[in-house]
């Protein structure tokens, strides 16, 4: 079980602070009167014992930046009660559900119980009791908050502040998914030498918020311009921190980190937004040269598979890099040798043919339950045949003279197409590979041609030139949110093809 004082040594960091309990002082005998209170902390602290003063500043050694001093209650701030150990925990098969949605409970993590009931007015929000799978009348959905400053903005000055400029627009963003919060957190190394990524459980005011791609991420919207006061009101009624979850990073864990709106952030590549995260049509864009040199670099570190290479933390040439966790990016057991394979018989994905990638190895990748379902996969340990609600199978090249790439979460569509504005693909791996692109690796000095192997939702696509080319028609003025809800339901990568030249 976790120490207390490592939960504090979470919060201060949180906050960019040096937290001190007024418990601890009281048995030093170190507080006084003009001690009590200190700054900035969360709602749940009495905010009556809140003030700010040159006192309660002072500059960070290693940062040089203003450090605020902020005493806080333990017995006001933590509720033993609702602390619990998760960390050697593995969900079942049967669902938890909270607030009618399903509740993905923090797996491998550590929660410190906070002390909301009776801050909010009554507790009906929260639910009834721990031990239990199934939702309560008026209880709000969880969520849970990473608190990067490169991703969504952390929990500071007494609420969750909105950032001016997120994806979906402004506002506070969260996700029902402790995996994809791991993008976006904070570690800190405590004062007992180890290392802890945090993450903050939050409940979620389903009235307030909005669903983005495929329930990724949930937004509560904030409208540049309100008040600060008008904001700490909205978001009070939207969002609620409950539980500050802790995790000891192992030394040869790579800091998982997610996409920021700096160019030097670090981001971490996600299955769901690799669609994303890999190419735009245009090569000549920074961000074209950089998602592909994610691709590129994240198979090249000392761990070798397949013949090739992989590493968590890649540098792009723009000054961005990349995070991958290979343990939620990759799925080994469907990595596959083609490289030796010659077709001989007819094979069917999705009621079509199947052409194999013969020549090629495949990376699996990590797609099972990441979507609503998995029929679009079909089932393993089969030969030729298809599957009921399977999705056939397309290729599409990485190259600007190919299908739009990929980038910022989903496939985006071109504008001058021939056969009309949207994603194209090819279910032939010999059309797609004229519009593959190439590197050299930086570990072996060889050169690799790559491919992403997709499952095509046939009730979106179109076919064009003798079944040559797929299309996944998007308006021209169709917004960027929508155009990726469209992408998430038509066209989902499964495995990545290298094949050296």
């Amino acid at each position: 079980m976790l120490e207390r004082e490592i939960a504090l040594e979470a919060l201060g960091f949180l906050c960019n602070a040096t937290v001190t309990s007024v418990q601890q002082q009281n048995l030093t005998g170190q507080l006084n009167p003009d001690d009590v209170g200190g700054a900035q902390l969360l709602t749940i602290v009495d905010e009556k014992r809140v003030h700010v003063s040159l006192e309660n500043l002072s500059e960070d050694e290693k940062t040089g930046k203003l450090r605020i001093h902020l005493t806080v209650d333990e017995e006001k701030l933590f509720e033993p009660r609702f602390d619990y150990d998760f960390s050697h925990l593995k969900d079942t098969e049967t669902p938890y559900m909270r607030g009618g949605e399903e509740y993905k409970r923090p797996c491998g993590w550590y929660r410190f119980g906070l002390k909301v009931e009776g801050k909010y007015g009554d507790d009906t929000w929260l639910g009834t009791g721990n031990s239990r799978t199934g939702s309560c009348p008026g209880e709000w959905p969880v969520s849970y908050h990473g608190t990067s400053a490169a991703g969504a903005d952390g929990i500071i000055k007494e609420y969750y502040k909105a950032g001016d400029q997120q994806v979906y627009g402004r506002g506070v963003y969260s996700t029902p998914d402790v995996s994809v919060a791991e993008g976006f957190l904070k570690t800190f190394t405590s004062k007992n030498g180890k290392t802890y990524k945090v993450i903050l459980q939050n409940r979620i005011n389903p009235q307030y918020r909005k669903k983005h791609c495929n329930d990724l991420f949930w937004l509560i919207p904030i409208p540049k311009g309100t008040p600060e006061a008008e904001e700490k009101m909205m978001v009070e009624r939207a969002v609620r921190p409950y539980g500050l979850l802790l995790q000891e990073r192992q030394a040869s864990q790579p800091v998982p980190r997610a996409a920021g709106f700096k160019a030097a952030s670090p981001e971490q590549l996600l299955i769901k937004q690799l669609i994303c995260t890999v190419l735009d049509a245009d090569e000549t864009s920074q961000v074209s040269r950089s998602n592909f040199h994610c691709i590129k670099q994240a198979l090249q570190s000392d761990d070798l598979v397949g013949g090739f290479h992989r590493q968590d933390v890649v540098d792009t040439p723009n000054g961005r890099n990349h995070i991958i966790d290979e343990s939620e990016f990759f799925a080994p057991e469907y990595d596959y040798d083609f490289s030796r394979l010659r077709d001989t018989e007819t094979y069917w994905r999705g009621g079509e043919k199947y052409e194999r990638p013969s020549g090629w190895y495949r990376f699996g990748l990590k797609v099972l339950n990441k979507y609503d379902g998995n029929d679009w996969l079909g089932t393993r340990y089969r030969s030729t045949q298809s599957c009921p609600g399977e999705w056939p199978v397309s290729y599409h090249g990485t190259s600007k003279k190919g299908a739009e790439g990929i980038i910022e979460g989903y496939y985006k569509p071109g504008p001058r197409e021939l056969y009309g504005r949207g994603i194209y693909s090819t279910p032939h791996i010999s059309e797609a590979i004229p519009y593959a692109k190439s590197f050299i690796s930086q570990k072996d000095g060889k050169r690799y041609k790559v491919i992403l192997q997709n499952r095509i939702n046939p009730a979106y696509r179109q076919k064009y030139n003798n079944d040559k080319y797929w299309l996944i028609p998007i308006s021209q003025g169709t917004s960027a949110a929508e155009e990726q809800d469209i992408v998430g339901k038509a066209i989902r990568p499964y495995g990545l093809l290298l094949k050296q030249i």
